[in-house]
C-alpha cells in the first residue's frame, strides 16, 4: 500500500461540444501522480498512438514512460508506442512502492521502494501498512513518513521510524531508492556510511549487500539499503557534482528505450539490402545502444547522451535509397514525443 489510495477523476470539457469526453479522462492518484490510458490504436506506419493530456498548474510533471518533463498548466497531444504505459509524477516527488517481487495485495512486502523523479525542493509522503487480510485496517495499522529534499548537488531521503502496529507486522524491512532520470551519483551514504558502487548491484543486493548500481536502459540510479529494523531512522544522501551532472536531458530515457526496441526491425530492414558484413550506421547505434554504453560506464552518461544525434540518425537512414519509405517515416516519427 503506497498510502496514496484515492483517485480523483479529471475531465476535459469542451463547450463547443457541450459534453465531457470519457476518452480524454485522466485521474489524479493522490496528490503526486496522474494516471491515464492510451485508447487509440497505434498508427500502422509510425507505430505511435495519440493521447491528449492536460497538466495541472503549479508544478512540472515527469512522464515515467519517456522521461519528458511537461510544464504545468499546459495541454499536449502526446505520442506513445505500444510498449509505453504513460503515467506522470509531480516534479521532485517521492513515490513509495512495494518491492518488485510482491505477488498479491494481501502479501506484506519486505521491501519499501522509493522512486524519486527530477525536480528541486522538498517532498513528503506517508506509507500506510496493515495486515492486508482483515477488516481491522482502520484500527490496526502502521505509518512511515518519508521526506525528500533535492538541491542542485544532493538528493536526501529520510525514512522516519515506523509508527503503529498490526498483527503479523514484519519487524525489519529493506529500503531501496530509485532515482529516475538522473545521472549516476558521485557518492552515496546511508546514515553517514558510504555505499559502494557495484556493476551488478541488482544481483548482489539479493544476498543482502548494501550497494548501489546504475541501469543505463532506464537512466536510473538504484540504491539498496541492507535489511534494517523498521523502527530505525534512515538518512540516504545521494551526491552529485552539480545540477547539470545530476539530471539527464528531457526525453533521453524515451529515445533509448524506443530505439533499443527498434533495433531488430532495423537489422531486418538493412538485411534485406543484402550488404555483406554490414554494421548498423553509427548514428543509429549511438541512440539504440546508448543504454548499454551507460550501464557499462555510468560516469560517461553525459557524453553518450550528447552523442545521440537524432537528426544525424534520420539523415543517415534517409540517405539509403533502397530502404522503404515506411521504415524511414517510422524512424523519424519515433524521435517525437508530442505533435
Amino acid at each position: 500500500d503506497t498510502g496514496i489510495s484515492m483517485c480523483r477523476p479529471m475531465y476535459y470539457y469542451y463547450p463547443e461540444c457541450n459534453e465531457a469526453y470519457d476518452m480524454k479522462e485522466q485521474y489524479m492518484f493522490g496528490d503526486d501522480m496522474i494516471v491515464t490510458a492510451v485508447v487509440k490504436p497505434v498508427d500502422k506506419v509510425t507505430g505511435l498512438a495519440e493521447r491528449t493530456m492536460w497538466f495541472p498548474e503549479g508544478t512540472d510533471w515527469y512522464d515515467m514512460s519517456t522521461g519528458v518533463m511537461y510544464k504545468g498548466g499546459s495541454e499536449h497531444t502526446l505520442l506513445y508506442t505500444i510498449d509505453e504505459n504513460p503515467y506522470y509524477v509531480k516534479a521532485g516527488a517521492v513515490i513509495p512502492m512495494a518491492g518488485q517481487k510482491i505477488m498479491t495485495l494481501q502479501e506484506q512486502s519486505p521491501e519499501l521502494r522509493l522512486v524519486v523523479v527530477p525536480g528541486l525542493g522538498e517532498s513528503s509522503t506517508k506509507v500506510y501498512e496493515d495486515d492486508g487480510a482483515t477488516q481491522a485496517y482502520d484500527t490496526e495499522y502502521a505509518v512511515t513518513e518519508v521526506t525528500k529534499t533535492t538541491t542542485d548537488g544532493q538528493v536526501v531521503v529520510k525514512v522516519a521510524p515506523r509508527k503503529g502496529s498490526f498483527k503479523g507486522m514484519l519487524p525489519d524491512r529493506k529500503v531501496s531508492v530509485a532515482l529516475d532520470g538522473f545521472y549516476a551519483p558521485s557518492k552515496v551514504t546511508v546514515n553517514g556510511v558510504e555505499v559502494p558502487y557495484k556493476r551488478f548491484a541488482s544481483y548482489e543486493q539479493e544476498d543482502g549487500a548494501q550497494v548501489w548500481g546504475y541501469d543505463g536502459s532506464q537512466l536510473q540510479a538504484n540504491i539498496w539499503v541492507e535489511e534494517t529494523p523498521a523502527d530505525k531512522e534512515l538518512e540516504i544522501v545521494i551526491s552529485f557534482d552539480g545540477l547539470e551532472s545530476a539530471v539527464a536531458p528531457s526525453g533521453s530515457k524515451g529515445l533509448i528505450s524506443r530505439f533499443t526496441i527498434m533495433t531488430p526491425e532495423t537489422k531486418l530492414s538493412f538485411f534485406a539490402l543484402k550488404i555483406r558484413d554490414f554494421q548498423l550506421p553509427s548514428e543509429f547505434q549511438n541512440v539504440a545502444q546508448c543504454g548499454s554504453f551507460i550501464t557499462e560506464k555510468p560516469s560517461g552518461a553525459p557524453a553518450f547522451i550528447k552523442a545521440m544525434d537524432t537528426k544525424a540518425m534520420i539523415d543517415n537512414i534517409n540517405s539509403w535509397e533502397k530502404l522503404s519509405p515506411e521504415f524511414k517515416a517510422k524512424v523519424a516519427a519515433q524521435t517525437a514525443f508530442a505533435k
